[in-house]
């Protein structure tokens, strides 16, 4: 049994980390104190169906009894309601793909420019580093504002 607690962790964790979550966002996000408890969730440290563990896969996506299920040696389920949009990425490269799943998301905006030749608009998202606390999170915001500004500056 011990190893099907490790592959609920596995797969709660790649869960999490599709979403662009990082374990100190989840812990906020289901009102824990740090991210030590959903550390111990992520490597399989647990061995009781808790009510935080059933909130952290409900946040991720899934259904209840997706928990037990996996437990059980199944799969789990992804809500109809969290599913997101499905969208087109045919024509961004594997690298630009990969860069919008990783990390926490910091900040996004879309920026149009008019040029001589048409319109221009380009999207910008601005992740963090996977593991970064909320406050290391906060301060890459305020340095990815201060930059964003010089960059605005730049183009008046």
């Amino acid at each position: 049994m011990d190893t099907e607690w490790a592959r609920l962790g596995d797969l709660l964790r790649s869960a999490r980390k599709a979403q662009g979550l990082s374990q100190p966002a989840v812990a906020e996000r289901l009102g824990l104190s740090g991210r030590a408890q959903v550390a111990r969730i992520d490597r399989g440290d647990i061995k009781v169906v808790s009510d935080t563990l059933r909130a952290y896969a409900q946040l991720v996506g899934w259904t209840s009894g997706s928990v037990e299920a996996v437990l059980r040696g199944g799969e789990p389920t992804l809500a109809d309601e969290r599913k997101a949009p499905s969208v087109d990425v045919g024509d961004l490269s594997l690298r630009v793909i990969e860069a919008l799943r990783e990390g926490p998301l910091v900040d996004s905006q879309v920026v149009t420019l008019h040029t001589p030749g048409g319109r221009l608009r380009a999207a910008i998202v601005v992740r963090g580093d996977e593991d970064a606390s909320p406050e290391e999170l906060q301060a890459a915001l305020e340095e990815w504002r201060d930059r964003e500004r010089a960059l605005h500056d730049d183009r008046s």
